[in-house]
């Protein structure tokens, strides 16, 4: 056995791994990647520590034996620091499963191929002692296994420097600055190591690897303790990245996605996003595509899959301000629009409510109150000098205070209808009726009210027409239709009622030949808080109420209702309803 400086430096290695792995433990539980971490400085001691017997040896035999137990751990090496580095930067679990498989299987194999290497020579072809004034050292020829070891454990090596290379680009900061120490720490052995395989005379074929390893594990463990950077990234990071409510899309300079978090993938659904252009991965979102390919920084709305998103975007550059990618949040907006909708629609009931008062008080201090003046003037009159009018002066007044008693009552009839409409309390009972039944109905009833002005009514209706509505509601609404045209139509004029189907629904229409009506009226008839008040050809009121129930009605039973104005030549009002099931089926296979 020697002793020199060598041997020396291989054992303090070893004790040095000893403490750090005792330390490390204790915490790689802790610690994202810990496991991979010990395992590796496990194998640099145990590599250290047969280096230093292999060195202390004298003859070339026991050099030789401790060279091949070496070769169990060296193969081991590269691949444990991959791992660790692969979990450290959340590499993808495919790439951890396959850089773990190879490092249980290739360190093996090398093993075997060096443990028979006196059978093959594809190891080592030529043992030789090499003597200098620090002591015996061992040399050798080196065969194809070899150099194939060294390229397979510089890949892995050259793949951990690819991924600490890749991350730093990602993150500024402390982030950047403890990758950079892993980047560091991973530098010095394996300058030391090509060192060695290009010049392994320099040091009088003296392998430094697993000394300057050892070295590189006592930065990465005083990372650990100092700032306790792989407890916290990419813990923290990865937490807090993966449970953001937002969607997160990372885009590189060249549009590609680079990453994304879970979230994303609620909203979109499970694809291949990594790696792809924002064109490909989404293409069937091209609102999405478009707004990850503008070069602007505005805020985007989107509407995908029953839901509301708006879209922000961060743009990331550089020192001389050049772009080095993009970062886009999808915020699920849906209920916060749900709710916006809400409030515009109670808005809206609320406007319609007040102009519903406004209208209810405009009734009450006008068209309500001057009926009841006429009445009041009229009785006082009749009152007063009953004895000195004749009977035929009497009976003019009393036919006075009769109409304008059954104005008043026509008035309150409407507008009691048209507040049990506002405040929801009109009943809605859909069913199948015939539609022509109600219409000739209602024209019988007021055939003697179009006969005190001798205006006929004619009906042209189609066979048989069923809808599906509320009988009482679209009685109240051709009722109301019909003695408007009757108020409106000259003495001797004619009105035409008519059903049709068109486009599966039921078309009921009210036409007359009176005085009609002008464009700027008709924009007014339907509209709430706006009112007409014209007399009718023989000085009958109205307050526009009646139209107002019927567009309420109409809409009530899914129809329209409608009004082509004539100014001086009539006017033709119509309305659509839904048609029964059976009516349905019968007009498909007549058409």
């Amino acid at each position: 056995m020697q002793f020199n400086i060598y041997t020396a430096l291989f054992f303090f290695a070893f004790f040095v791994s000893v403490v750090l792995s005792v330390v490390i433990y204790k915490r790689k539980s802790g610690v994202r990647g810990g496991g991979y971490f010990f395992h590796l400085i496990i194998a640099l001691g145990l590599w250290a520590l047969g280096a230093g017997f292999q060195y202390a040896s004298a003859s070339l035999e026991t050099k030789i034996t401790w060279q091949i137990i070496i070769y169990l751990f060296v193969p081991f090496i590269p691949f444990a620091f991959l791992s660790f580095i692969l979990r450290f930067v959340q590499a993808s679990p495919f790439a951890i499963k396959v850089s773990n498989f190879i490092t249980l299987s290739f360190p093996l194999i090398i093993f075997i191929i060096a443990a028979t290497n006196n059978y093959h020579h594809l190891m080592w072809s030529e043992f030789t002692i090499v003597t200098s004034a620090e002591g015996s050292n061992i040399d050798f020829s080196r065969g194809i296994f070899y150099y194939l070891l060294a390229v397979v454990s510089y890949i892995a090596i050259l793949t951990s420097f690819w991924k600490l290379l890749t991350s730093i680009g990602h993150y500024t900061g402390v982030f950047k600055n403890q990758l950079i120490i892993l980047l560091i720490a991973l530098l010095i052995p394996t300058i030391v190591n090509l060192t060695f395989i290009i010049t392994p005379t320099l040091l009088n074929h003296f392998n430094a690897t697993p000394i300057a390893f050892v070295f590189s594990c006592v930065i990465i463990a005083f990372g650990i303790f100092k700032y306790s950077f792989l407890d916290l990234f990419p813990t923290a990071r990865q937490v807090l990245f993966e449970n953001l409510h937002e969607g997160v899309i990372v885009l590189d300079s060249e549009g590609r996605i680079i990453d994304c978090n879970k979230t994303l993938y609620k909203f979109i659904g499970q694809r291949e996003l990594i790696g792809k252009q924002a064109t490909e991965a989404f293409s069937d979102l091209p609102d999405l595509v478009a707004y990850c390919n503008s070069s602007g920084a505005e805020l985007g709305e989107l509407q995908f899959n029953g839901k509301v998103f708006q879209l922000n975007k961060l743009m990331s550059k550089d020192p001389k301000a050049n772009k080095r990618g993009k970062l886009i949040s999808l915020l699920d907006i849906t209920t916060i629009r749900e709710n916006q909708a809400l409030l515009q629609a109670n808005s809206d009931e609320l406007n319609e409510l007040n102009n519903a008062k406004d209208k209810l008080f405009s009734i009450i201090a006008h068209d309500l109150k001057n009926p009841f003046f006429g009445i009041i003037g009229l009785s006082d009159i009749l009152l007063e000098d009953f004895d000195d009018l004749s009977d035929s002066e009497k009976r003019n007044l009393i036919s006075e205070i009769k109409g304008s008693a059954a104005d008043t009552f026509k008035l309150l009839e409407n507008l009691l209808e048209w507040s049990r409409l506002q405040t929801g309390k009109v009943a809605f009972n859909p069913e199948d009726f015939n539609i022509n039944e109600v219409i000739n109905k209602v024209a019988e009833i007021v055939k003697s009210q179009a006969g005190l002005k001798r205006i006929t009514i004619e009906t042209e209706l189609a066979l048989n027409l069923s809808v599906y509505a509320d009988p009482n509601m679209i009685t109240t609404v051709i009722r109301n239709l019909l003695t408007n045209a009757i108020k409106f139509t000259n003495p001797g004029g004619k009105i035409v009622l008519s059903s049709e189907i068109a486009d599966n629904f039921a078309i009921v229409t009210v036409e007359d030949n009176g005085v009609g009506l002008t464009k700027e009226e008709s924009d007014k008839l339907f509209r709430s808080g706006e009112s007409i008040r014209s007399l009718g050809t023989m000085g009958e009121k109205g307050t526009g109420l009646g139209l107002m129930i019927c567009q309420d009605f109409v809409t009530r039973n899914n129809g329209t209702i409608h009004v082509r104005p004539n100014m001086g030549d009539g006017a033709t009002f119509w309305f659509t309803l839904p048609l029964s099931k059976k009516q349905k089926q019968t007009a498909e296979i007549l058409s």
